[in-house]
This record gives structure tokens, C-alpha cells and sequence, in this order.
């Protein structure tokens, strides 16, 4: 079985009732994940990059 890695730029924004997730980005690579979080960043948001292996 093959090894797939998602690389993900995923913001986090204030809600009514807390923090809510926002939509996430996926991106090609880890690099690509790291410069798209902080791009989402420059907005008022808390934006983290991840990376998932299935």
C-alpha cells in the first residue's frame, strides 16, 4: 500500500461563540503549506499548516 500525505493551510477565525475553523487549503507541499499559512495569517485569523499521512 502507497503512503499519501496531505499538506494542508488551515485558518482558524473568531466566531460568535468562540473559534471556528475556516476553509482549508490544501497545497502541494509542506513548503507550499507553510508559505500559504502565512499569507491567511496577514488577515485576522490564526492560521496553523499541517500535514496528515494516510
Amino acid at each position: 500500500m502507497s503512503e499519501v500525505t496531505y499538506y494542508v493551510a488551515l485558518p482558524f477565525v473568531a466566531a460568535d461563540d468562540g473559534i471556528a475553523a475556516g476553509e482549508a487549503t490544501e497545497c502541494f507541499s509542506a513548503n507550499a503549506a507553510v508559505m500559504r499559512a502565512q499569507a491567511l495569517s496577514r488577515k485576522p485569523s490564526i492560521t496553523v499548516a499541517l500535514s496528515e499521512d494516510f
